[in-house]
């Protein structure tokens, strides 16, 4: 599993919307982040930047509440995680 995968699977469930849209409001937030970033190639600190400055407000655009708690469990998801962005690009 990538990390896209795993991080929108977990969105998905905090926002009770399927993974699909999930991963799509993450892509927006990544590219908001940098234009030309893939996300294979995302690591550990990107991913911080990301939930700390990119998602938020991309959450809020689309009506959902807790946009901050919400970053702030994806984080946390991706302390317990870190190795996956690792093997990701082996």
């Amino acid at each position: 599993m990538d990390a896209l995968t795993l991080f929108g699977s977990v969105l998905a469930n905090m926002i009770n919307k399927p993974i699909l849209a999930s991963k799509g409001i993450l892509r927006f937030a990544i590219k908001d982040y940098h234009e030309s970033v893939k996300h294979e190639k995302m690591e550990f600190e990107d991913w911080i930047i990301i939930f700390s400055d990119f998602l938020a407000p991309r959450l809020e655009r689309f009506k959902i509440s807790n946009s901050k708690d919400i970053c702030i469990e994806l984080k946390k998801v991706l302390e317990k995680n870190k190795s996956i962005l690792v093997v990701g690009r082996v």
